[in-house]
């Protein structure tokens, strides 16, 4: 992320296409009668230099724009930079969710956008994806096909891990904001750019069309992230912004969430298996790995227990483990080269079929039958030797 901020020769005009938002009175304002007060989670509110500037995100930046045109999703790109924002300050840990996600499930209009209470709403009782799950396409087509079914089950089936909050603030004065600040980057509503002899963004008197977050209050100017322009503009520190919000992230208690799986086998959608223990996730890159260390199916005869990638996501990743390392190594390296060519079971699979797939080559080593590759290089193992192992297994 390039953060150098914009100047008046390079400063990028936004598209427009910010709908109003509608303000309930069921909704929470910083410093009201309703809802729980919210800590000051960053007392300075440099949100810029002392949390942005000092991360990951600055290396990893999403563009608002895709191969054909503008996505209008600003007011979406700033929210969810906002959640980014305050969970690196809370977990020190990045939080890379879909704008696709949210923005479309939300209902942003192509051509036109979206507003802000619509999109924190919808986000706060609908949950959200990774980045990597819904992945942003290169083609306003696809970036605004339909939310399938499945994914938006799993965005609220994410709700179980995390809760998140918003709060209007009581007005735009710079005392609001600031105190904003304290708790959230804020999100504001912006007119078209013009710019004073200073090069500072003052107020055009047009409408307003344009979603951003302040992320610094820097003496005489705000610093403010424009995710459609891809770039930090300075603004008038008495320009007057529409409408500010900021926002709250909570993790749900880790020892809670890990309790029922503690000392379990599991197994998420990708074909990585894990050992659940003292809230941590330990990865077993294969098979081999698995048992070198220990590991063993269910008493029921079937594979690990299902788990939600969103609560891996949570647990700390250990280091991989190398069989080679392992203090089993020993009792795995004869056969070695004939267990690499058996492939991973499925998720689902029993354990009486593995044995099956073992007893059947250990029978064809014993038949004397020929082989070539990998297998070959263990042709004196037995059936006798094939009996240990799998007692092992068992």
């Amino acid at each position: 992320m390039n953060l150098e901020f914009a100047t008046v020769e390079n400063l990028k005009q936004p598209v427009g296409g910010l709908l109003p938002s509608i303000i309930e009175e069921s909704d929470h304002v910083m410093g009201g009668l309703l809802g729980e007060v919210w800590p000051d989670l960053l007392p300075s509110g440099r949100w810029y230099s002392e949390v942005l500037a000092n991360s990951t995100m600055k290396d990893n930046p999403e563009i608002q724009r895709v191969l054909d045109g503008d996505t209008y999703l600003c007011v979406t790109y700033s929210h969810d930079s906002i959640w980014r924002l305050i969970h690196l300050k809370k977990y020190n840990k990045d939080f890379n969710v879909s704008e696709r996600f949210i923005g479309i499930g939300s209902g942003t209009a192509r051509g036109r956008g979206n507003s802000k209470s619509t999109v924190a709403k919808w986000s706060a009782t609908n949950g959200f994806l990774y980045q990597e799950d819904c992945p942003m396409p290169n083609t306003l087509d696809a970036v605004y096909a339909p939310i399938t079914d499945l994914d938006r089950a799993n965005g609220k089936q994410n709700l179980k891990f995390y809760t998140f909050g918003y709060k209007w603030l009581p007005d735009n004065s710079i005392a609001s904001i600031q105190a904003g600040l304290r708790k959230s980057p804020v999100q504001v509503d912006v007119q078209s750019y013009v710019t004073n002899s200073k090069g500072y963004v003052i107020n055009s008197g047009g409408d307003y069309i344009h979603e951003v977050a302040i992320v610094e209050d820097m003496g005489d100017f705000w610093c403010v992230w424009d995710s459609e322009s891809y770039q930090f503009v300075k603004f008038e520190k008495s320009y007057i912004f529409g409408s500010p919000m900021i926002h709250n992230v909570t993790q749900s208690n880790l020892n809670d969430l890990i309790a029922p799986f503690e000392g379990k086998q599991v197994k998420g959608s990708k074909s990585t298996i894990y050992l659940i223990k003292d809230a941590k996730k330990k990865p077993y890159l294969d098979k081999l790995t698995f048992y070198a260390d220990g590991g063993l199916y269910g008493a029921d005869g079937k594979s690990y227990l299902d788990i939600s990638d969103s609560l891996l996501a949570l647990v700390e990743l250990d280091s991989p483990v190398d069989i080679m390392e392992t203090v089993k190594w020993p009792m795995f390296r004869d056969e070695y080269p004939l267990i690499k060519t058996l492939s991973e079971p499925q998720n689902v699979i029993k354990l009486k079929e593995i044995e099956d797939q073992y007893q059947q080559v250990a029978n064809h080593y014993d038949s004397g039958t020929t082989q070539t590759g990998p297998v070959a290089q263990s042709s004196q193992t037995t059936p006798t030797t094939w009996d240990k192992l799998l007692n092992f297994f068992k």
